[in-house]
């Protein structure tokens, strides 16, 4: 599940981790599914409980470049304790309640 959120946005992540959050993601044991798996596995419990479903941001392919590949790199060259910020250590914080 890392792995996955390494190339997402921010928003996308928030969405991801809300979705581990009501699936309860160590009860039920979701590692090893994709992310579009656990997204529809949470919306439908979201739609049993009667939540509103919850749409996945959708990422274009400019922005997926621009986080996979060239911010890494310029936050590398700029700070070492960059690349933990950039993939999620605020949105995890966040997640938590930290």
């Amino acid at each position: 599940m890392k792995w996955q959120t390494l190339y997402m946005s921010q928003d996308q992540m928030k969405v991801y981790f809300s979705d581990l959050g009501v699936i309860g993601a160590e009860r039920l044991g979701v590692e090893g599914l994709d992310k579009d798996d656990i997204h529809d596995m949470a919306n439908n419990l979201r739609q049993r409980s009667g939540m509103e479903t919850v749409d996945y941001p959708w990422q274009g392919p400019i922005s997926f470049t621009y986080i996979t590949y060239i911010r890494p790199v310029i936050l590398c060259a700029l700070d070492t304790n960059a690349i933990q910020y950039e993939f999620g250590k605020e949105v995890i914080k966040e997640q938590l309640g930290l």
